[in-house]
């Protein structure tokens, strides 16, 4: 199945439309509604009209399959679309599959939009998806995919398919200015000393209010000195005041600008040290493309740190979610808690850094042959003013370390060349190979810099023919 981008937010309120294509909520007596059609199969009774829930799946019986679908809607003249959805669920832990799907061509094929991943229990749940790239097409249905043989319980309360944009959401307002290039994201807090730089923002909130609360405790040094780290003095510290009894719930983050130009994948990793935490729906890690709509990618502090109380190494696939990686993004590292920190709640996050796994910048290099010129080619060049620079060097594969990532050739290095890259981000050369260094073992490999900001280019390892 083709996957469309489509952002996601979990805590924003349902809107009214401008121009409304569906306004369902399952409160006229038949079911499915007129016009909706339900693919079912297994043993269970699929999705069912509920008075008080809506449109309604559950399953204590055995494997069930089935797909609610809408009626067809015409957006071929659509300005915007989405869906603002009203939604419960019930032991989420149990869940095997619940997405959002749409089908253009009657019901042949269905493409993912979303898939439900937070693990919230309870009624008057709301989300909106950004239907844009639906829009052009003369015969659209969303469908709701309900798989698994446990006791994992999801309903439907309202689906409303409009132009209207949600607003910004504001649930965490304070954002970062200017955004860090993620290869320089390392972060052990010693070199702030206190001081918050302009591609970080701390949010300490009431969780109700999302108001500023001076109770709520996100200190990476600014607010007193650190009770603890994993290395150094200084790290970031979430809970509620510790000098406040309790219950008072608040909420905070601390809240990256980040800049992935140049990358298609990326893992976060951070050492936590968690103090009795329980689950609370602003727990956990999270990303977004534009600060409004937030997608978690990870959640429970106890979970990911396996209950331990000491220090754990937590790793996070930050590609797992609908936000494109590969530009300007937010990351949220963010904890909820209604007890003092450090003593009944809290964690201490230390030693961030950001592991790119897949650039963009791919780099080959052919007819390596003493006596003969060699082939450079370079594509996926992404950032303005860049030039792509061709190092090599026969002492062995590194690592060594830059200001831009881990470079795979051991120093020292020899630059072959710097070129501009085309209007469409590729490179592409000729170099001559001298006669001596045939039979040669060299480790090669380029960077894209524009002095400022740099992505290193997959390694290659060759000998001279």
């Amino acid at each position: 199945m083709k996957f469309i981008p489509i952002t996601a937010v979990l805590l924003a309120a349902p809107l009214a439309s401008q121009t409304t294509f569906l306004d369902e909520d399952f409160s006229g007596g038949v079911f499915p509604p007129s016009g909706w059609v339900e693919f079912q199969s297994g043993v269970t009774a699929g999705w069912e009209g509920d008075v008080g829930l809506g449109a309604f799946h559950d399953d204590f019986q055995g494997l069930s399959e089935s797909t609610l679908a809408t009626l067809a809607m015409d957006l071929s003249a659509a300005t915007a679309c989405w869906l603002h959805l009203g939604f419960g669920q019930r032991y989420p832990n149990y869940r095997y599959i619940n997405k959002i799907q749409a089908t253009v061509d009657g019901g042949l094929t269905f493409l993912d939009l979303h898939q439900m991943a937070g693990n919230l229990s309870g009624g008057a749940q709301s989300m909106d998806l950004d239907l844009n790239a639906l829009i052009g097409n003369a015969d659209v249905r969303l469908a709701f995919f309900y798989e698994g043989d446990d006791a994992n319980e999801w309903w439907l309360e309202s689906v409303q398919i409009a132009e209207q944009t949600p607003p910004p959401s504001q649930y965490w307002p304070n954002l970062p200015t200017t955004h860090l290039v993620v290869t320089s994201l390392n972060e052990d807090f010693e070199s702030l000393a206190g001081t918050i730089p302009s591609w970080i923002a701390l949010n300490n909130l009431d969780s109700v209010t999302r108001l500023t609360d001076a109770d709520a405790w996100c200190n990476i040094g600014q607010l007193a000195p650190c009770i603890e780290a994993f290395s150094g003095t200084y790290s970031l510290e979430m809970g509620l005041d510790s000098s406040i009894g309790g219950p008072h719930h608040v909420s905070n983050a601390l809240i990256y600008a980040l800049d992935g130009t140049g990358f298609l994948g990326m893992n976060l990793h951070l050492k936590v040290k968690q103090f009795m935490e329980e689950w609370n729906p602003d727990d956990g890690i999270f990303i977004s493309q534009d600060g409004n709509l937030w997608h978690p990618v990870a959640t429970d502090w106890a979970q990911m740190t396996a209950g331990s109380a000491d220090w754990t190494d937590v790793s996070v696939d930050l590609g797992q979610s609908p936000v494109d990686l590969g530009g300007d993004f937010f990351l949220a590292i963010a904890e909820a808690d209604n007890y003092p920190f450090g003593v009944h709640d809290g964690i201490i996050v230390d030693d961030i850094r950001i592991e790119t796994t897949q650039s963009t910048l791919q780099y080959s290099l052919s007819n390596l042959v003493a006596g003969q010129y060699s082939n450079i080619d370079v594509v996926g060049a992404l950032r303005p003013g860049s030039l792509v620079t061709v190092f090599f060097s026969p002492h062995g594969p590194g690592p060594v370390s830059t200001p831009f990532g881990d470079a795979f050739m051991t120093p020292p290095l020899t630059e072959v060349g710097s070129y501009t890259p085309t209007a469409n981000g590729e490179v592409h050369e000729t170099k001559w190979v001298p006669l001596a260094a045939q039979g040669a073992q060299i480790w090669t490999q380029v960077i894209e810099s524009n002095g400022v900001t740099g992505v290193w280019s997959n390694p290659l390892a060759m000998t001279v023919q």
